[in-house]
């Protein structure tokens, strides 16, 4: 029995020396109520151990216990008064614990007011011990965050909860907002004792920004900080389910392109370009309002939802983006010009998805590029089958040139005075193996938006070039003869177009001079320096350059001087105004003057009628191609007529006869 005494009372002593020891560490690790329980333990485990140790004195005849494996000294400071000390000594720790523990801790009342903080909450805070002592608690908390800190501290009070955690947002002394990750448990104490709230706070605002930040970056676009694709997408749902529920609600999407954006990446750099695109973004946010969205879904390319816009409203964002993205930008000193297509989706109830409005503005964009760019379409049903269509042409394209599908045919160019044959234009034309013939007005743009343009340019270069070398072999007359190859803006940029030109007379034997290459007016004036150093070049190797479709662009008429042209071509569009032998077209005449005072000779294209031809002459222009004299001729046509005798040689006089007709002569 004894022995049985003996071991209970060094057990609870024991386990109470246990308890006193691990409440510090209990404080930091759980919470203060954690901390009393094990300190209240080991008081209850101190007092069984001196019932049993009373015990052991006061009973007679009892056997002896075994040998004391304590000293004298050890069993003297488990007596009442040393017990004590060591129950002060464990509150000493465990106040120093909760004081300097790293993180914040504190004591708040029912009523939310401080009764106790450490070190750690008062660094947090930016408040002395005193003040927060002075301050409740909620008044701390911002104030979108308040209501749910109270109801949750309630339902701690109210038992509903053991504890909770959360992560809130609470106000510093100087008004900077930190987020706190809040943990909170409750003391009943005795019954009767008013409970209190223990409460840990953890400083997590590097954690939160960090997060944040990486959420900013998934959703915003990180050149302009517009909305992404992603995000886009999303408030769009929003926009379509709101229409569905009600179908009476208007929406339209605008998806806006930069035409020829890759040129001015190719010419500027991409560092440049992405600070117009930067500008780009202040602009589309000018414009308007806060309730529509505007976003970068990549490259040039943008995206805007107007909700509840009417028509005409529309149409004035249309025209306000239009005119604020052909303002110049200023790109580091370097002036650029710019031009956007659009597409314009209109929304109905009938869209079940985002993508699918996207998709039709999209198509409609498409649509304004191929239009010739610089404008705006609306999306109508019918874009769908024409979609299709483009798609389709686009994959026989990309087979077309390995099938050999391209055929080149040669317009005649006349000198207007003598009637001669001067040369040939060769144009493209695509022999589709179920379609026909295809105009190069439907090809050539698909050809320039995938980058096919680069493969056939320089297959027609090749070509007319070997075709011209062997027509001058059949004939001596043929060999000042020579043959006009329009070149592609994309071939000026994304090629070495002047290594090209010179393997194409290389490898054919065609002499330089026998080569005109024609330049649009667009192109020139979209790099003017880089077309111009480019230029130079090409004149170097013997070949003579001319503009193509003069009047129809936009180039100032001081900045000629810059190019080394040999000559220029007269849009057609132009000699079609004349109508009589009489009266001259101011521009033509305007464009003849010019011309001949910067010493360049003058092609006029599109001439049909005797009266064209007439005014033409008389106005001093050179050289003339169109129906008039003889449509464009399939290689071999060509060569039969070149092959005419000296004696027969009326190919080589192509004016016609000196008719009374005022309809156009069609050879």
């Amino acid at each position: 029995m004894r022995t049985r005494h003996w071991l209970s009372q060094k057990l609870a002593l024991i386990i109470g020396f246990a308890l006193i020891i691990t409440a510090p560490f209990a404080a930091y690790r759980y919470d203060l109520a954690a901390a009393v329980l094990f300190g209240a333990t080991a008081v209850l485990c101190f007092a069984v151990h001196r019932f049993f140790l009373s015990s052991d004195k006061s009973s007679e005849g009892q056997v002896a216990a075994p040998a004391n494996i304590f000293t004298e000294s050890q069993h003297e400071q488990f007596e009442p008064g040393a017990t004590m000390q060591i129950l002060q000594k464990s509150e000493k720790e465990f106040r120093n614990a909760f004081e300097f523990a790293a993180i914040g801790m504190a004591l708040v009342s029912p009523v939310n007011e401080f009764l106790r903080v450490n070190r750690s909450v008062s660094e947090i805070f930016g408040r002395t011990a005193e003040n927060l002592l002075n301050t409740g608690l909620l008044s701390l908390v911002v104030a979108e965050d308040a209501d749910s800190v109270k109801l949750s501290l309630a339902n701690l009070l109210n038992g509903v909860v053991q504890s909770f955690q959360s992560d809130t947002r609470f106000l510093r002394k100087n008004g900077e907002t930190v987020w706190l990750r809040l943990s909170a448990s409750l003391i009943t104490g005795q019954p009767g004792e008013v409970p209190h709230f223990i409460l840990q706070f953890e400083d997590i605002t590097d954690r939160k920004n960090t997060e944040d930040r990486l959420l900013h970056n998934a959703l915003y676009d990180v050149l302009t900080d517009l909305p992404n694709r992603f995000l886009f997408i999303d408030r769009l749902q929003v926009a379509v389910n709101r229409v569905r529920r009600d179908p009476t609600t208007r929406l339209t999407v605008l998806h806006v392109d930069f035409d020829r954006f890759k040129l001015i990446n190719d010419r500027f750099g991409q560092q440049l370009a992405d600070r117009m695109l930067v500008q780009a973004s202040q602009r589309l946010r000018k414009i308007l309002r806060a309730t529509n969205t505007v976003a970068r879904l990549g490259a040039d390319e943008f995206a805007i939802f107007v909700e509840d816009g009417s028509f005409e409203e529309i149409l004035s964002i249309v025209g306000r983006i239009r005119q604020e993205l052909s303002r110049p930008f200023d790109l580091e000193g370097q002036v650029m010009y710019a031009t956007v297509s659009i597409g314009v989706a209109i929304g109905s109830a009938t869209y079940e998805s985002p993508e699918f409005l996207l998709r039709d503005a999209n198509t409609a964009l498409k649509q304004a590029k191929r239009s010739g760019r610089d404008r705006y379409e609306i999306f109508v049903d019918e874009m769908h089958s024409r979609s299709i269509d483009f798609l389709q042409m686009e994959t026989d394209l990309r087979y077309a040139l390995e099938r050999g599908e391209f055929r080149l045919f040669y317009q005649p160019i006349v000198t207007l005075e003598s009637g001669i044959l001067a040369g040939f234009e060769s144009l493209v034309r695509w022999d589709h193996p179920t379609r026909g013939f295809i105009s190069p007005a439907e090809f050539i743009p698909i050809a320039e938006d995938t980058g096919l343009i680069i493969p056939i340019g320089e297959w027609i270069l090749r070509e007319s070039c070997r075709q011209l070398r062997s027509w001058q072999t059949i004939s001596n007359r043929s060999a000042d003869l020579w043959v006009s190859v329009n070149v592609s803006s994309k071939q000026f940029v994304q090629f070495d177009l002047v290594a090209l030109v010179a393997s194409a007379l290389e490898e054919t034997g065609l002499e330089p001079r026998c080569l005109k290459l024609e330049i649009t007016e667009s192109t020139m004036v979209e790099n003017i320096e880089y077309v111009a150093s480019v230029m130079k070049e090409l004149k170097l190797t013997g070949v003579k350059l001319s503009i193509d479709d003069f009047g129809t662009g936009f180039s100032s008429l001081s900045i000629l001087h810059r190019f080394p042209l040999d000559s220029l071509k007269i849009d057609r569009s132009f000699v079609s105004q004349i109508k009589d032998a009489e009266t001259p077209v101011e521009i033509v005449k305007t464009i003849v003057t010019l011309a001949n005072s910067l010493d360049l000779e003058i092609i006029a294209e599109g001439v049909e009628t005797i009266e064209q031809l007439s005014q033409l002459r008389q106005l001093g222009c050179k050289y003339g191609q169109g129906f008039c004299f003889a449509t464009p001729l399939a290689a071999d046509t060509v060569g039969e007529l070149l092959g005419l005798s000296p004696a027969s040689s009326a190919f080589y006089y192509l004016l016609p006869a000196s008719s009374l007709t005022s309809q156009p002569i069609m050879h």
